[in-house]
């Protein structure tokens, strides 16, 4: 995955960044021809698309409103995220990443959804619960990329 691309870029333009921008069921790779792709990764593609817009949508609810419900709701996001990580990471059989980087990535994404509870509990900055969620959506993207 590009260094380059930040977490606020879309998922969509994410997998256009990387070459994954043929239509659905078909794959860009291959020596000008379309190549199928597998249904089960499509499928989890538009899910992800879609987890990642109601993640941004609950992330800024809790920058405007923050509440303990409403970082339940994120939190509840975030694991379903990791929960289509599982399955993309069983559909697939070939992962580039090592298991411990993907480890590695999910235990920051559980720290920083504890650092969020604490910063809630404190009412500190909302910068500090802006930072953390970007934080955590960077590393879902890495995982579902």
């Amino acid at each position: 995955m590009s260094g380059n691309l930040s977490p606020e870029v879309g998922l969509a333009q994410r997998f256009s960044a990387e070459g994954i921008s043929a239509p659905l069921g078909k794959s860009s790779k291959g020596k000008g021809k379309a190549v199928e792709r597998p249904f089960g990764e499509d499928l989890i593609k538009a899910q992800s698309d879609q987890l990642f817009k109601r993640l941004d949508e609950v992330a800024d609810k809790l920058f405007r409103f923050p509440s303990q419900r409403v970082l339940e709701e994120y939190k509840g996001v975030v694991r379903e995220l990791l929960q289509q990580v599982q399955g993309m990471l069983q559909v697939r059989q070939e992962f580039s990443m090592t298991s411990g980087a993907a480890f590695r990535l999910i235990t920051r994404v559980h720290e920083g959804l504890s650092q969020m509870e604490k910063v809630l509990s404190r009412e500190a900055k909302r910068v500090k619960l802006m930072k953390l969620a970007n934080d955590i959506k960077g590393c879902l993207v890495s995982l579902l990329a």
